[in-house]
Parts: C-alpha cells; sequence; structure tokens
C-alpha cells in the first residue's frame, strides 16, 4: 500500500473464516534514515571514520478484533 492510503476492507471470505471475534494485526513499515558523527567532509580521506553510525528503522503496527465495540 503506497504511504497515503489510510484505509483497507477486510475481504468477507477472511471475516466469513475468523468467525465473529476475528483479530488481526497490522504492520506497516516506512523509510529507512542512517546518521553518523560528525558528518562526513566533502573532501574526506579514504580511511577516514565517524565516532558512531546508527539506521533508524520506522514501523507502525496496529491490532484489530472485529466484532468488538468501539
Amino acid at each position: 500500500m503506497p504511504p497515503s492510503q489510510t484505509s483497507c476492507t477486510i475481504p468477507a471470505e477472511v471475516k466469513q473464516a475468523g468467525g465473529p471475534m476475528l483479530m488481526t494485526q497490522l504492520f506497516a513499515y516506512g523509510p529507512e534514515s542512517n546518521f553518523s558523527w560528525p558528518e562526513r567532509p566533502a573532501n574526506a580521506p579514504r580511511g577516514w571514520q565517524p565516532d558512531w553510525i546508527t539506521r533508524v528503522r520506522f514501523r507502525s503496527n496496529t491490532m484489530l478484533m472485529t466484532g468488538m465495540p468501539g
């Protein structure tokens, strides 16, 4: 699904197979960002190493129980 999508429909066959208290989970994976310190200089020498590097991966999840109020 594209990031702009804000809803989805559970197919009727899935709802029927799951019964009245179907529980499902949805996972969404977003972009990844990489950071380092200090930032790499424009003309860094071949062996240049930053003090630290980290990677951030954005993820979202939700759980849905159909048949529950609210």
